[in-house]
Order: structure tokens, then C-alpha cells, then sequence
């Protein structure tokens, strides 16, 4: 029974070897015969890999010398993937097209991995023609936000083609060939599912911007701009932003993707400092948060001024080791029992995921297929949400503990009240007192100690029902000082307060007892004059303030001497209000400004600007 079972389990593997070789003989023979890639104008989309060969070189060889010859040609067929990973040599490609249409062909090559810098096509005969993320739009072939090349053939028409391809990040080669209407389909589907990404992720970012404006919440500005320039880093890798956004950029729209992703680096370990990170229990945590968020603003600044090319060879470790912190920081807030220490590390765990597909994919060990875009795309964003969602949730707690606090202060000072009678009543009386003090200084100029424009619009409103009762008339003087901001600026604050303090009680000292002395604000005062008996009183008047204001004032170690003007407007009015009046002060005290001199300057209904007196 045994030997039985022995020779059928042989009998088994014998079939399973006999079926591989019958799948691997069809695969083997599947490799093209020739190296000349036949169209009969009918295709729509050629993988052209297997017609592609392949040889790589430092970045100042130049096309004489490929055809010179001197170098072995690679079969791309060879590689299993057509990423190279980070390199600065230049990886030069060669195809031959034949067409045995019937009539013109028009063809796209089209590169689909978007990080290539540039892409330069030779054709023996024919002037070079360029492509790529580092290529101005005006300059490129054909308008479009990856390196592609317009290829038209002739019926019968065989065409060798040499391409040179550099990258300041990862050096992806997968090429295609697309026909005229194929592509345009292809290229609108694309475009749309990597714009919506770009503006999913753009909104969100907007609203925690808006959201930290809203709250006063530094770590939704953190988030927010986490989002934005990781959304910079995505617009400049998908090309997006060369195509619509930087058109005229060139070489400089490469470094944006770079200093995008390491400044959004920054803002997130800033975000994960402040949300789990305590500055007195945890300095060693500090100090790593610390060097990071330094090193990767430093890339930032590198990658935007200087070489945007070694900055993102470091993208991937510096992600790498972000990300390994984040959740070693993370794990230690769960084993904290920090809020929403678990929900931030499902987050991390999905950017691990998405970093870690986009490294695998950037390295070449995963195709550069729609697939492993989405899959990369679907990670990012889901790890971007339940960050969201988690700082929703963590702000909504620390409200939700601040009121919890609130009311226990609340509860306890009313347990304490309670306790007696006479201490409400001396805590009603202290209440009362504070409730005056205030409102004495929020009509009181805290420099001066005169009323001021909010004293000012509530007295005035009581004068204009006197004067029009009265049928007197009312006179409103608008006084500034020339030169003050360039005292203040010279002499310092506490000297030019000081100048204001005397301006302040030379004007009470001049006004009759029954006038009102204000001061707006700055270097300008007011002074309300009712209950005149004749017009001229308000020359009088202004007549006298500018003679209390023209001696110098004494300082401890000089004199400073101010110019005045006052601009005066006379009404009876009462269905004028106080702006309406300071502006025709002003305008008056503008008259006399013009004049170079100082003085006083009457408003009339006549002369909109004023006219000196």
C-alpha cells in the first residue's frame, strides 16, 4: 500500500513537471524573433519593452558616440522591470518601428512614470526633440504632463529611434505605444483620476487651514499645511504642475516635488510632537522629534536652492525613518493610554503601507501599473482621513475635558458660595465693583486717563440733543500733533507717551469746565465745545488750546517742541452723528496741514477742504 502510494504521488509530479514545461515553452517562444516592432496601424496600446534595447552611460555621452558605436546594446526584455531605481547616469533606449499600414500612421511613445526629468528623442536626419518633468511646456514635443513623443510613419516607412533618458529621482523607463485615439482616452482618464486625487487632497488641506483659523488650534495648521505640501509634492510628481501650473519653470519644477514632500515631513512631526509628545516627561522623544523636523526642513531648503537630485535619493529613508518613529512614538502613547493614540497609529500604519508601496514600485520590485498607482493613492488618502478624523476626535475631547473641568470649577465655586451668605454678598460686592472698574476703563484712554471715542460717541449724541434744543451751537475741534511718529520712533515709546500724558492735561487745563476732551487714538484728541453763545467763542476757544499747546515740553534732558493743528467744524444739527463731524474736523485740519504752519482751520459747507482761519 505504501510503495502504491509513493508511485502515485510520483506520478503526480511527473504531471506537474510535464505541465511546466508545456506553459514555459509557450512563454519562451512569446519573446519576439526580431528586434523590429511591425505596426499595421490597427493596434491601440504596445508594451514596448520587449522591441526595446537598453544601455546605460554617464550623463555627458553623447549621441555621436552612440552611433559611433563602442558600447553593448541590452535586451530590455532581460529586466523584469523597467525602474532603475536612483541613479544620475543617462539610460539610452533603441527601437525600430516598421509600418505596414496601408496609409499614414500617427503613433504617441509615451512614458507613463512621471518623475523623468527629461527625455530626449534622436532620429538619424531629423532634429532632436525633448520631453519631461524638467522640460519647459513650450519646449516639449507634445503638451502633456509625462515625457511623450509624437511618431508619425509613412506606409512602409522603418524608423530607428534613439531615446536619452535622465531623472532626478527614480529612473522609470516603462514606454508604450499608443495610437492617435486611443491615447487621448487614455490620457483624459489618467489625468482625471490623478487630478481628483490632487484636489481631494487639496481640500482637505484647505479646510484644516480654515478649520485652525476658525479654532485658534495650532495643530490644525500643522495638519493643513501637511496636506498642502504634500499636495505640492504629488502636483509636481504626476506632472500636473508642469502641464497647468508652472509652465515657463523648466528645470526648477523638479526641485517643487522634493521640498513638497520633506517640508510636509516636517509639519507632520511637528503635529506629532505637540499631540504626543510631552516637553517634560519625554526629552528623549524631544530630541528625536526635534532632529528630524530639522532634517527634514533642511532637505526642504537643499532640495528647493540647491540639488533637488540627492535630496530625493533621501526621500525614501528619510520617510522610512519618520514613519518607523511615528509608530515607536505612537505604540508608546497606547502603552501611555494617550487619547486617540490608537486611531493616529491605524494612520500611520496605512502611510507605512503607502510609503512602503510607493518605495517598492519607485525601486522597480512592483509594476509602475494603474493598479499599484491606485492601491498607493488609496492608502495615502485613507491614512490622511483617519489622521483627520483623529484630530476631529482628539480636539472634540479636549473641549469636551475643558468643559468637564469648567463645570467642576463651577460646581465647586458654587459649593463654597453656599457655605455662606455673607460671602456671596461680598463676592456680589467685589463683582459690582469690578463690573464699574471696567466700565470706567473701557471708556477711559489707558495713556492719558482722558475719555476716549467711545466716551466721545456716547457724549456726543447727548450734546446734539442739547445744542438743537438749545438752538446754540456745537463745535467740534479735531487736534493732531505734526511730527509725533517721528518722536516716537526717535525718543522711544516711553518718552512719547509721556509727551501725550502733558498734551493731555495742557488740553484739560485750556477747556472750560463744561467742554469734553477726548483722545481718539495715536496722536489725535477731540474736544467738544456746546453751549456757545455766539459762533466766534469756538475761535476763542481754539485760539486758546493752541496757545496751551505751542510752549515746548521739558524733558529730563531736553525740550521738544510740537506743532498742533486744529481743524473745527460748528453744527446745531442734531441729524448729524460723530463720524460725520470728526470728518469735517479732519477735513479742516487737513486744510491747515497743507499750509505747512501750524494753526487752526474752520470747515465750511462752501469750501469742502476747509479754510484756514
Amino acid at each position: 500500500m505504501h510503495r502504491r502510494c509513493m508511485n502515485h504521488v510520483l506520478s503526480c509530479l511527473w504531471t506537474l513537471c510535464a505541465l511546466g514545461l508545456l506553459l514555459w515553452v509557450p512563454l519562451s517562444d512569446a519573446q519576439p524573433s526580431s528586434r523590429i516592432l511591425v505596426l499595421h496601424g490597427n493596434e491601440k496600446m504596445i508594451d514596448l519593452q520587449p522591441w526595446i534595447e537598453l544601455r546605460r552611460t554617464d550623463s555627458e555621452f553623447a549621441f555621436e558616440q552612440i552611433l559611433a558605436g563602442g558600447g553593448a546594446w541590452n535586451a530590455a526584455s532581460n529586466y523584469t522591470s523597467m525602474h532603475f531605481g536612483y541613479s544620475s547616469d543617462a539610460l539610452w533606449m533603441k527601437i525600430t518601428l516598421q509600418s505596414v499600414a496601408q496609409e499614414e500612421t500617427l503613433w504617441h511613445l509615451y512614458f507613463p512614470y512621471s518623475s523623468l526629468s527629461k527625455v530626449v528623442l534622436y532620429e538619424e536626419g531629423e532634429p532632436e526633440r525633448v520631453s519631461g518633468l524638467g522640460v519647459r511646456l513650450a519646449d516639449r514635443d507634445y503638451a502633456h504632463r509625462n515625457a511623450v513623443f509624437h511618431i508619425q510613419l509613412d506606409p512602409g516607412e522603418q524608423t530607428t529611434l534613439y531615446l536619452r533618458a535622465e531623472s532626478v529621482g527614480s529612473l522609470g523607463v516603462s514606454s508604450q505605444l499608443w495610437s492617435g485615439a486611443a491615447f487621448g482616452s487614455h490620457s483624459v482618464s489618467s489625468s482625471a483620476l490623478i487630478s481628483l486625487y490632487c484636489g481631494l487632497l487639496l481640500g482637505l488641506g484647505l479646510y484644516h487651514v480654515f478649520i485652525s483659523g476658525m479654532l485658534r488650534d495650532q495643530n490644525y495648521l500643522l495638519y493643513g499645511s501637511h496636506l498642502l505640501l504634500f499636495t505640492l509634492g504629488i502636483v509636481a510628481f504626476s506632472g500636473l504642475g508642469g502641464r497647468y501650473l508652472w509652465t515657463e519653470a523648466g528645470e526648477w519644477g523638479t526641485r517643487l516635488l522634493p521640498f513638497g514632500l520633506t517640508a510636509a515631513n516636517a509639519c507632520g512631526l511637528l503635529l506629532l510632537r505637540n499631540l504626543f509628545i510631552d516637553r517634560d516627561n519625554a526629552g528623549t522623544w524631544r530630541v528625536l522629534a526635534n532632529v528630524l523636523t530639522i532634517g527634514s526642513a533642511a532637505l526642504a531648503v537643499t532640495g528647493l536652492l540647491l540639488s533637488p537630485a540627492w535630496v530625493s535619493r533621501a526621500i525614501p529613508w528619510l520617510s522610512t525613518l519618520s514613519t518607523l518613529f511615528a509608530v515607536a512614538c505612537l505604540l508608546r502613547a497606547v502603552r501611555l493610554k494617550l487619547p486617540m493614540a490608537r486611531t493616529f497609529l491605524g494612520g500611520a500604519g496605512l502611510i507605512a503601507l503607502a510609503i512602503t508601496l510607493f518605495a517598492l514600485r519607485a525601486a522597480g520590485l512592483l509594476p509602475a501599473t494603474l493598479m499599484t498607482e491606485l492601491a498607493v493613492q488609496a492608502c495615502s488618502f485613507a491614512s490622511l482621513m483617519v489622521v483627520s478624523l483623529a484630530l476631529a476626535r482628539h480636539t472634540h475631547k479636549q473641549a469636551r475635558d475643558q468643559q468637564a473641568q469648567a463645570q467642576m470649577r463651577l460646581e465647586t465655586l458654587h459649593q463654597d458660595h453656599s457655605r455662606s451668605s455673607e460671602q456671596v454678598l461680598e463676592l456680589t460686592r467685589q463683582l459690582e465693583d469690578a463690573n464699574a472698574r471696567l466700565k470706567n476703563l473701557a471708556l477711559e484712554d489707558p495713556v492719558t486717563g482722558l475719555p476716549n471715542r467711545a466716551a466721545l460717541d456716547r457724549h456726543i449724541n447727548h450734546a446734539l440733543r442739547r445744542s438743537r434744543r438749545r438752538a446754540a451751537p456745537l463745535a467740534v475741534m479735531l487736534i493732531d500733533l505734526d511730527g509725533f511718529k517721528h518722536l516716537q520712533d526717535q525718543l522711544g515709546e516711553t518718552t512719547a507717551e509721556h509727551i501725550l500724558h502733558e498734551i493731555a492735561a495742557r488740553l484739560t487745563a485750556a477747556a472750560r469746565e463744561a467742554d469734553f476732551v477726548a483722545r481718539l487714538g495715536g496722536d489725535e484728541f477731540v474736544l467738544l465745545a456746546d453751549d456757545l453763545n455766539e459762533p466766534h467763542q469756538a475761535q476763542t476757544i481754539a485760539e486758546r488750546l493752541l496757545d496751551a499747546l505751542s510752549p515746548s515740553i521739558e524733558l529730563a534732558d531736553q525740550s521738544i517742541s510740537v506743532g498742533v493743528n486744529i481743524g473745527v467744524t460748528l453744527t446745531h444739527a442734531a441729524d448729524l452723528d460723530m463720524p460725520e463731524l470728526l470728518r469735517q474736523a479732519d477735513m479742516a485740519r487737513y486744510a491747515r496741514k497743507r499750509t505747512g504752519r501750524s494753526g487752526v482751520s474752520f470747515h465750511s459747507a462752501g469750501t469742502p477742504d476747509g479754510q484756514p482761519a
